[in-house]
C-alpha cells in the first residue's frame, strides 16, 4: 500500500485534515509525523525514518508554509532520495506563492495542483482529488530495494544485568552494504544453554533449554535503548555496537527445589553464526546468519 508524507505548516492544519482523511479513503496510507507517538526520539530521526518508509512527499505550500524550516528541510531530504526512485515529490500549491518558490520546488517547474485559498477550502479538496487520482494512475514502479547488511557478534559473555540473571553481553558490528537506508529497532535469537541445578538438595542435574533473546540497550555507559532510539544506518556506513545487553523473554523456573544454576554454559562452542532477527521501525523482519567471532 502506498504511503503518502504529509508536509505542512501547523498554521495549514485544517488543510492537512482534509488532505489526510482523502488519502486514507483512497487507501493511501497517509504519514502525519506529528501524529507519531514515539517518546524520547529526535524529531529530525522521526522525519527522517517516515521520509524513507514513504512513497509520495506532498507538501501544501502557502504563503504560511514557503519560508516553513521543516518544510523546507523535508523537500530537501525527499530530493536526495529520488535519484534512486525511492520517492516522488507531488506538491499543492497556493496560487498567490507560484512567483515565490524557489529551491527545489520553483515556479519554473510543471505545478499542477494549484488552488485559491478561501475559508471554505473547497477549491483545495477539488486540488487534493486531482491530485489522488493523479497518484492512483501514476504509481511508482519500481519497489523499493530491501537493505543489504553485514552483522558480526565480536564477543558474547555472561553478564548479570539488573533482574535479568541470564542476561548476555556483546559487541555488534553492523554494516550497511545496500543502497537504502537501515534502521533497526529490535534484534531477537534463539540459544541453548547448559546449566547443573540441585534438583533433590543433593543431586546435580544437568539441563539444556533453548531461552529467547531480545536486544535492551547499547553504548559505554548501556545508555541507549533500540526501543526509543532506532538505529540508522546509511548506505555504506559501519557501526560498533559496544556493550549490546540481550535479555531473555523467558526463564527458568525458580523455587526452592530448583535454584540458580551451579555452572552454565553457552552452546556456542560449535557454532560459526548465530541466527538472528532484525526487526525494523516498519516492522519488516530481516533474517541473518550473525557470524561469531569469540566463542
Amino acid at each position: 500500500m502506498p504511503k503518502s508524507f504529509i508536509s505542512y505548516s501547523h498554521i495549514n492544519n485544517d488543510k492537512r485534515v482534509i488532505l489526510e482523511k482523502l488519502l486514507r479513503k483512497h487507501r493511501l496510507s497517509p504519514i502525519v509525523v506529528a501524529s507519531r507517538n514515539k517518546p524520547a526520539m529526535l524529531l529530525a530521526t522521526k522525519v527522517g525514518q517516515a521520509l524513507e518508509e514513504a512513497d509520495y512527499l506532498i507538501p501544501i505550500l502557502t504563503v504560511d508554509s514557503i519560508s516553513n524550516q521543516w518544510v523546507n528541510q523535508e523537500i530537501g531530504y525527499a530530493n536526495k532520495l529520488i535519484k534512486d526512485n525511492k520517492i516522488r515529490i507531488v506538491p499543492l500549491v497556493e496560487d498567490i506563492t507560484r512567483d515565490k518558490l524557489k529551491g527545489f520546488i520553483h515556479n519554473q517547474m510543471d505545478l499542477p495542483f494549484i488552488f485559491k485559498n478561501n475559508t471554505d477550502n473547497e477549491e483545495f479538496k477539488e486540488q487534493c482529488q486531482r491530485l489522488i487520482q493523479y497518484l492512483k494512475t501514476n504509481k511508482i514502479s519500481e519497489k523499493k530495494s530491501i537493505p543489504n547488511f553485514s552483522a558480526v557478534m565480536s564477543s558474547l559473555f555472561w553478564n548479570c544485568y539488573y533482574q535479568y540473571k541470564w542476561a548476555l553481553e556483546g559487541s555488534l558490528v553492523l554494516k550497511n552494504t545496500g543502497n537504502t537506508v537501515l534502521t533497526i529497532r529490535q534484534i531477537k535469537f534463539r540459544l541453548s544453554i547448559h546449566y547443573l541445578i540441585n534438583k533433590k538438595r543433593a543431586r546435580l542435574t544437568g539441563v539444556k533449554k533453548t531461552f529467547r533473546y531480545e536486544s535492551s540497550c547499547y553504548g559505554v555507559n548501556r545508555s541507549i535503548f533500540l526501543a526509543h532510539r532506532p538505529l540508522i544506518l546509511k548506505p555504506g556506513e559501519m557501526k560498533n555496537l559496544y556493550n549490546f545487553v540481550f535479555i531473555p523473554t523467558n526463564t527458568y523456573k525458580n523455587d526452592r527445589d530448583n535454584p540458580f544454576s551451579y555452572k552454565v554454559s553457552l552452546s556456542t562452542d560449535k557454532q560459526d553464526s548465530i541466527p538472528m532477527k532484525f526487526i525494523s521501525i516498519n516492522n519488516e523482519i530481516f533474517e541473518k546468519d550473525v557470524e561469531l567471532l569469540h566463542k
